[in-house]
Parts: structure tokens; sequence; C-alpha cells
């Protein structure tokens, strides 16, 4: 069914960006319109339960006036049982509808990251070699799509908060008259303030995430060859440039979150300074408890609402910025594949005279699988055309050799015959058979992070015996039988467990696994030892090869900067160094006059009779038995085992937490600084709650026969109040995220850095590449954008909690004692969540692991992957990586939305028993009555806001907890006391003294 989806998105994507090429219009939302067309039940299902929840808010104000009503009026007592009734429908309606609106819309925020990572890997599939933007893919699949997810989190609230907006707007006009007008009016400026900072917000995220795609660009190219760097010694030089990178990254985030203080400041203004204005235009014979309390809660839901929107404007910019990054890969220029096919037995009646003499029957046993006529292949331009006016067929059955000096375009010439070459004149055929799988090995083997027995299978079936004999003829066996685990040994990232020669055969030995009618090898003999080096071309290439002795031979390019193999070639193509033909023909026709070939033959001093018979070499190595689990493929290592391997988060840090991980990340953040965010907090949470206290007593005094204190004092000591919140949450904005944000995202970064690039080569075999780019592309996006924010959000929402209950307290003594009561059933609520939440993060940022090195296989091997006819088992392997990385995610969601759905259970009991107390005693009069009320409308609303933002904040420090696992991990090259800093004069003579060494990588 996912698959379905993501194939209906992909075509419906690309019909979207197609029709706005055509029509030459910039298209910047294409993509949202495909989403939107693809997922159309998905996007509606929400709406019903989130227009229940419109109107179950508005009860909330209805309901407190009716309650005041009451309390002031002599009403039928059983009208309070009517009253207790309403609160349990009320409240119990919003507990249930919100679980349902929250369901299915999580369900949707999966579809869409689902969509988007298999458009952005199916496009990276389809890009040319020469395009660098395909290493922008992990970027986009891991940072761009979690700022989305981010970003539409709250893509229904904006509808919903408008319509909750106007109609408490409404309700509040029909309340307390043109007094409505005050509140009314800041909200414009607010919402003309928002709208001023979101067009910049757009600009400088643009310019923060390509900071980001270029830092993780240039980390996931050290750690994949981590292994030269080392020998090189260029790891510390690396690392301080990887750093730096960083730091400029950092730099680059401070417009970003400059506007994101200033959209979330002029967003709170309204709610925090609106009931002061509202109450300074109230006339004095509107000023009773009743309407006063009742505007006041309409108020909330004219406030709450706008303040939603206005917060969610910076997040969703920032994903419209992102989806557009997206839009702009999937409407990069795809490869352009210039070659022809023919069929054994083409219709050439409507070919032109010149194509009609090389399109012809190609169904001979040795007829020609490849023709290349007149052509020019390069990399950037008919002008810089590599190779030049080309003519070569190569024939079924035989070897063709190419022959050049380094530079001279062998490479080139190899992937034209691919179609990868971005430039191509001229005119490149191929036989059905010989373009449907091609047999590829590039110079640079591709090797999977799985067991060498699946690297030689790929997708292919499974042929024991075909198996058994390329293992023999690549030389393999040895290698297999020394190994521990055989052929079921998993080589690492990039087979950072084998040596370069061993890469090097297991490639051959999957290409000549592979059941093809074309091979072509890019200089494959080149890094293989002396005795290898024959043996393979003895047992392969030679006249007595393997595929000489198959069934219908498969035609053989073989590219070498060498002579002395080309006697045995059916054919030999010799390039100078310019990339032009100098000649071509058989041995015997170049061997018989004086030619290129043999000057070659003269500067290299080849004597092309010193290569041993086929007899002579097979007696020297005698058979031997492979270790294999016949026919069965041993999988590789799960996600868990690596991320064990690279973290070391134990069990019970998962289900319990580990509370050091703060101390990590605020470690190097000054004490003043942290002890001035708590206290703002705790100012914030105040002078947020209070006013409502300080409303009472004014409206005692206000409707007293002698006040003792005019308007304005009351009216300007409630602002007073309020503004301070306003201050008080600004300072707590500035220190979280231009100031914790900053100082700890290097020094986390650093740590997880060093740890990398100081871990022996056994760590680097072990840990598979995806799981430590996902340290650094993912984990750190969580470091420097959602934790900040989940902080924030977390620590104002749990003070202001903290406040409200204490006006519910203050309202009902009762519903005071029973708070120890609230306390121990929140707390094993909490904790019994924890326990569940906390693995499940963590299992969500490790699941996305595979996904990523996945992507990074792709980018690596694409080549040939594309060669092999292997796309269509890749994205069928993506779509499962896919939706493994996305059960925890989706899993993470449900248990949150089941908390939640507790927390408004609980608030439901809450409301029920401060409204059965209120009615039934009628002890505490209107004021705390209606102070108590407000207060239970703002709680649910904070307690659904500290689920979410501790919930992100878990998430968050999840990844903080896996770097700081990693920065303290046992994997380091050089313990404690090991480092000794040589003399200056040292080396004084070179020599290595090696005695009695042993050494393994596990």
């Amino acid at each position: 069914m996912l698959g379905e989806v993501y194939d209906r998105f992909r075509k419906c994507s690309g019909d979207h960006l197609a029709r706005a090429e055509q029509s030459h219009e910039l298209g910047s939302y294409k993509l949202v319109q495909a989403l939107s067309k693809t997922l159309a039940l998905h996007l509606l299902l929400p709406v019903l339960p989130r227009i229940a929840l419109i109107g179950l808010a508005l009860a909330q104000a209805f309901l407190t006036q009716s309650i005041l009503r009451y309390l002031e009026e002599d009403q039928p007592h059983n009208y309070s049982w009517g009253l207790i009734g309403a609160t349990v429908l009320i409240y119990g309606g919003i507990s249930i509808c919100t679980s349902l609106y929250w369901y299915f819309h999580e369900r949707l925020l999966c579809l869409v990251r689902g969509c988007l990572a298999s458009a952005i890997f199916h496009k990276t599939l389809e890009l040319s070699l020469t395009n660098n933007a395909r290493s922008a893919s992990v970027t986009l699949m891991s940072t761009d799509i979690d700022r989305i997810h981010k970003g539409f989190l709250n893509l229904h609230e904006l509808w919903a908060n408008i319509v909750e907006a106007g109609l408490a707007a409404w309700f509040l006009w029909r309340q307390v008259g043109i007094a409505f007008t005050a509140p009314i009016g800041l909200t414009l400026l607010s919402f003309l303030g928002v709208s001023i900072v979101g067009k910049y917000v757009g600009i400088y995220q643009k310019l923060w995430m390509g900071k980001i795609q270029n830092r993780v660009a240039i980390t996931a190219n050290v750690i994949s060859n981590i292994k030269h760097l080392k020998v090189s010694g260029m790891t510390l030089p690396v690392e301080a440039t990887i750093q730096n990178t960083r730091e400029s990254e950092l730099r680059a985030s401070r417009g970003t979150r400059r506007l994101q203080i200033a959209s979330l400041i002029i967003a709170f203004a309204p709610d925090l300074t609106a009931p002061g204005i509202m109450l300074a235009a109230t006339k004095s014979q509107n000023f009773n408890s009743q309407k006063v309390y009742t505007a006041i809660a309409l108020l909330t839901l004219f406030t709450v609402p706008l303040g939603s929107i206005f917060r969610s404007v910076a997040p969703l910019m920032s994903a419209f910025a992102c989806l557009q990054r997206i839009q702009a890969f999937l409407e990069l220029d795809t490869r352009k594949d210039s070659r022809l096919i023919t069929h054994s037995t083409p219709d050439t009646s409507s070919a032109s005279g010149d194509e009609k003499a090389y399109i012809e029957p190609l169904h001979m046993p040795r007829g020609p699988a490849v023709k290349v006529i007149d052509a020019s292949f390069g990399w950037q331009g008919k002008e810089q055309a590599c190779l030049r006016n080309v003519n070569l067929t190569v024939y079924y059955s035989a070897l063709t050799v190419i022959i050049g000096p380094v530079g001279s375009g062998k490479s080139t010439f190899c992937k034209a015959l691919l179609g990868e070459t971005p430039f191509a004149a001229g005119k490149v055929v191929l036989e059905r058979d010989a373009s449907c799988k091609v047999g590829y090995c590039d110079q640079t083997p591709f090797i999977r992070n799985c067991s060498i027995k699946e690297n030689i299978i790929g997708f292919s079936m499974w042929d024991p015996v075909r198996y058994l004999e390329v293992v023999e003829a690549s030389m393999l066996s040895y290698d297999l039988n020394e190994l521990p685990e055989g052929d079921a040994t998993i080589v690492g990232s990039g087979g950072m467990t084998l040596s370069g020669g061993q890469k090097q055969r297991i490639a051959i030995a999957r290409a000549l696994y592979l059941d093809t009618r074309l091979l072509i090898l890019d200089d494959i003999l080149s890094g293989l030892d002396t005795q290898t080096e024959h043996h393979l071309f003895q047992h392969v290439l030679s006249p007595n090869g393997l595929l000489k002795k198959r069934e219908n031979g498969p035609a053989i390019v073989f590219a070498t900067h060498s002579v002395k193999y080309a006697r045995w070639a059916d054919h030999i193509f010799l390039l100078n160094e310019k990339g032009d033909m100098i000649e071509q023909g058989s041995w015997e026709e170049l061997s018989a006059c004086e030619s290129y070939l043999q000057n070659l033959c003269i500067q290299e001093k080849v004597q092309m009779t010193n290569l041993k018979p086929l007899e002579a070499v097979e007696s020297e190595q005698p058979r031997e038995t492979i270790r294999s689990e016949t026919g069965q493929i041993r999988s590789s290592r799960g996600p868990d085992n690596q991320e064990t391997a690279a973290s070391g988060v134990d069990n019970s840090a998962r289900q319990n937490g580990d509370f050091t991980v703060y101390r990590h990340y605020f470690r190097a953040v000054p004490s003043l600084a942290i002890m001035s965010f708590i206290t703002s907090c705790l100012f914030y949470g105040f002078f947020y709650s209070f006013p409502n206290i300080w409303l009472k007593w004014w409206l005692l005094d206000a409707n007293s026969t002698r006040p003792d204190h005019p308007k304005a004092f009351w009216n300007g000591i409630y602002a007073m109040f309020q503004i301070l919140a306003l201050l008080s949450e600004l300072l707590t904005m500035y220190l979280a995220l231009t100031y914790f944000a900053l100082i700890s995202g290097a020094t986390v970064h650093l740590s997880a850095l060093q740890a990398i690039t100081r871990a022996p080569l056994y760590f680097f075999a072990i840990v598979d590449l995806g799981t430590i780019t996902n340290y650094f592309s993912q984990d750190m996006t969580l470091v420097d954008g959602a934790l900040p924010a989940s902080l924030i959000q977390f620590a104002s929402d749990v003070a202001a909690s903290l406040g409200m209950a204490g006006n519910l307290a203050a309202s009902s003594p009762y519903l005071g004692a029973s708070y120890p009561l609230c306390f121990f059933f929140l707390y094993f609520v909490t904790k019994f969540y924890l326990r569940t939440s906390r693995q499940l993060r963590l299992l969500d940022l490790e699941a996305k692991s595979p996904l990523y090195a996945h992507f990074l296989e792709l980018e690596n091997g694409i080549a040939t992957i594309r060669a092999a006819d292997w796309t269509e088992e890749y994205v069928v392997q993506n779509r499962v990586l896919l939706d493994v990385s996305q059960r925890p995610a989706y899993l993470l969601a449900m248990v949150q939305r089941w908390l939640l759905f507790i927390l408004n259970t609980f608030v439901l009991l809450m409301a029920l028993f401060t409204v059965a107390l209120v009615t039934q005693l009628k002890s505490h009069g209107t004021g705390f009555a209606g102070a108590g009320l407000i207060s239970l409308m703002q709680i649910g609303q904070f307690l659904t806001n500290v689920v979410r933002s501790y919930a992100n904040l878990e998430i968050s420090m999840g990844a903080v907890s896996r770097l700081k696992a990693l920065a303290e991990s046992p994997h380091r090259e050089c313990a404690e006391g090991q480092v000794v800093m040589p003399p200056q004069e040292w080396p004084c003579r070179g020599s290595i003294k090696i005695d009695g060494v042993s050494a393994s990588y596990e």
C-alpha cells in the first residue's frame, strides 16, 4: 500500500514539475500541490475531529459563563447537575477528539516523509555522475525532511485557529462591545510583524541549510576515506577543517535564530498583553465578575489560537523553504543516455541511409554486441572531449582490450559504453541482449556493507555452481577459508575490513556472477600483485578462461595501461595520452608491421612469452572447498549491533534515562547563564499566572461601594505583570536559542568529531558509514534546532502550569488538598510513559542509519548499479528501509498521543472536581471561581504543550545521548599514556622493525 502511495506521488510530482517547466512558470509550490493531490484523503481525515474541537473550545467559555451566572443568581439546585454533566461532555469530548485528530495527522506526516524520501531516492538514481548535487540527497532526506515534519505539525492548526479566533472575536464583541477592538488591533499589528519577519526566514533558512549540506557532505567524504587520511597523517588538519565548517554553519544560523526569536515574541505579545488592553477599554457598567471572566475566557480562545498561528509561521516558512530545496533537486536534469539499442531483427524501413549502414541484425553468436561510430566523449562539452572520432566494434565471445596511458580516456570510454558520459557525439549502438545487464568493474571497486556472499550475488538468482565457479576464478577461495565466518563475513562500509586486492576481486566475482552478455572491466588488475594478476587473467580473460568457456560468451571490454596481455586479445584498441585513437586490430595484424603497439612493448620491456600456461597455474594452487552456507546468504548486521558498537547506550539508560546527558550538553555553558535561564522561566510562570489573582482582587474592589484604588492603578499593575512576563520569555528565548545553542552546538560536535577521527580503523569496520553519518546529520540537526526550541517551550510551559495549578488551588482549597494525589498519579504515568518513549526515541534515531547508509551506498556505486540494471531492486530495498525507519517514529507519536489522552482525561477529572465543588458548596464566590475556571481552560492547553515540548526535548536529548556515548566510546586509536611526542630530530634514520605482531579487526 505504501509503495503505491509513493509511486502515485512520484508520478504526480513529475507531472506537476513537467507542466511548470513547459509553461515557463517558477512553480515554487508544485511539490506542495503534488503532495496535496496524492494524499488528499489523508489530508482531509483530521478535519472533522478538528472542527469538533473548535466547538468544544468555545463551549468552555459558555460553560464558564453559565457557572458564574449560577453562582451569582438564584438558580434551581438541579441546574448544578446539568453544569456537571456539561463539564463531562465538553472535557471528555476534547480528550477523545484530540486523540482522533492527532492520530490522523501523525499518519499524514509519516506519509509525507515517505513520499519525499522515496522521490529523492528515485531522483538520485537518475542523476548523472558529474552532478555534484547527488551528495545533497542525504541532507535533503534527513535535515530538510525533519524540518518539513516540524513545520507541518501545525498544518491543520492554521485554518482551525483562524476559524476559532474569528468565532471567539464575534462572541467577544457581543460580550464587551467596542472594547473588543483593542485586542483586535494588537493582533493585527502582531500579524503584520510576523508577516514581515516571515519574509526573511526562508532566505536565511536556505543559507543555513546550504552550510549544513556542505558540512555533512565533507564529513561523509572524510569518513569514507578515513583509512587514507590516517595513513597520510592528515586527520588533525581535516578535523580542524570540519570543525571550522561547523563553526561557520553556526554563525550562519544566527540570522535564522534572531528571526525566530522576533517571530515568537511577536506571537506571544497578544496572548500576554491583550487582556490588560481590553480591560482598560471595558466600560465600568460591564465590569462585573460574570462578564469579565467570560470575556477573559473568550479572549483566551481568541489570542491562544492566533499565538499558535504566529508561532507556526517561522517553522512553516522553514518547511516551505526546505520543500523548495527538494523541488529544486527533483527538477535537476537527469542522465542523458544517448546510446541506441537494437533488436535482433530491427525494423529499418524508416531509418536513413547512414543509419541502415550500422543498425543491422546483431544475432550471430560472435556477432557485434557494441558498435561505436564516429563518436566523441567528454565530461564538459565538445571542445573538451576526452575521446574524439572513435570507431570500434565489440563482438560477443571476444576480448577487446583498450590500451592507453594514464589520463588517455580509457575510463571515459568505459563509462560512455554505459551511457554515463554527459557529452557524447556520434553513435553508440548496443544489441538488446548486451544492454539489459552489463557487468561493470570500476577502477575503485564498489563494495556494499554486507557479507562477501551478498556482495558477489547482488540481486541475481542464487546458483551454487556458478557461485563456486566465480569464487575459484577470482582467487577468493583461500581468503574465504582464512576468514572465521567464511563468505558470511561482513565487510564493513566500503569494504573496510578487506584489502584493496580483496575488494577488487570481489567486484570482479560480482561481474562474473552476473548473467550478462557484456562485461566492462576498467583497469581491474592494476592494484594486484603479479601472481594474482596473472592468475586472474588466465582463469577469467584468457582463451581458456572462464568467460570463453561459457555458452554464448559475453563481449568483454578490458581497459588497461599495460600491453603485457595484448597478445591474448581478440581485438586491440590503442589510445595516446591526448585521447586520440592511434590504431586498432588483432595482435597478429599489429605485430606484423612496425606499430605503436610494438613501441609500447619496447618501452615496457614486455616479453610476450613470459606468461605461464593455464595448466601450470592450476597445478600450483590446489582446489579448496569454500566455507559457505550453501543456499543461505547470511544477513548483514542489523542496526542495533552497529549502533551499540558505536554508541554503547545500554538498556538501562534507554529505559531510565541518563541525566549526565544534560551535563554533557551544558558543560561549556557558564553557570551564570544557566541560573539566569531558570530564573527567567520562574519569573515567566509567576507573571503569566498571577494576573488572574490580581484580577479577582480588582473585581472585588471595583464592585465594592467605595473602591480603594482607581481603575488605572489596578490596570497599570495588571499590564506591568504581563509586560514582565513577555520580557522574561524574551530572555529565556535569547539564552536558549543564541547562547546555549551556539556554544553547546560547537562543543558537542567537536567531541563527536574527535571520537571519529581518532578511532582505530577496526571501528569503521564494525560500524556502518550511514550510522556515523547519522551522528553528524540528523543528530546535529536536532541539537541545533529542535533542542533549544523544545527547551524553551518545555521550561516555559512547566512554569506556567505550576502557576495555573496555584490559581486552581486558590479557587478551591479542596482541589489544592488533592494535589499530592495528583502529583503521585502524574509521576507514575510519566514514569511508565518515559520507559517506553526513551527506547522508542533511540530506536527512531537508530532506525534511520541503514537508510542513510543506503543513500551513501547508492551515491558511491551508482554506475555499477545502473549498469547491472539493479535500480528497481534498490528502489524496493529503499522502501523496505524507509518503512522500517518510520515504525519507531510512528509508534513514538502514538505513545505521545496516548499520554496526551491520559492528561486530557486528568484535566477532565480536575474540571469535574472543580465544577462539582464550586456549584455544590458555593463557598468562594464568583471571583475565585472565575479565576479557577480560566486557569482550568489554560492548564489543559499548557499540559498539551508540556507533553509535546517534552517529547521533542527527549528526542533531542536522545541525540545528545548518542553523541555523548560516541564521544566517550572506548574505541580510541591511542589510549591515554600511549601518545609519545618524539624529539625534534626524530627520525634520525628510516627503519621499521616488526617483531611478533598479531593483529585483527576484532
